[in-house]
């Protein structure tokens, strides 16, 4: 016979998984995994932008060693993976809260224009990672017009 306090932690627990795959569910249209956070797995948060030039990419990767990452381009995804290490030693510490995530990571992110691979630029600033995709020239037409709103 099940105690109440692990009837109660199997219920929560089977309400949260299946909240968490509804969620996961409806998020999947944007191509973006949503992490869970009762796990180790973390992403570095990224900013995805565009110029009349460039598609932009930042991400935040600080303290994270550039030997232990690896970026490749195929023509239309980008992935950017590595790990960040915690060498502080402090394993057996009594933590109060504990917010910094480590480990592996990985970010697979598809660019929306049709770019000149051979100009790409990156380059690793204050612990943010910025990689600069110049757009073909013959697609630069094809950024949104402005909508103007026009009242009588």
């Amino acid at each position: 016979m099940k105690s109440l306090t692990e009837s109660l932690t199997q219920r929560t627990g089977d309400y949260h998984s299946k909240f968490g795959l509804m969620v996961e569910k409806e998020f999947l249209i944007f191509n973006k995994p949503i992490v869970s956070s009762t796990t180790n797995i973390w992403q570095p948060s990224i900013d995805i932008y565009e110029t009349s030039e460039n598609v932009v990419v930042k991400m935040d990767i600080s303290g994270v060693d550039i030997k232990e990452m690896n970026i490749e381009f195929d023509g239309s995804m980008l992935t950017i993976s590595g790990e960040r290490s915690d060498e502080s030693g402090h394993l057996k510490t009594c933590y109060h809260q504990m917010e910094i995530r480590y480990g592996h990571f990985e970010r697979k992110i598809s660019i929306p224009k049709p770019i000149k691979e051979e100009n790409i630029e990156a380059m690793l600033e204050d612990g943010i990672l910025m990689i600069v995709f110049p757009i073909d020239a013959q697609f630069k037409a094809c950024l949104p017009k402005p909508v103007f709103h026009i009242s009588f």
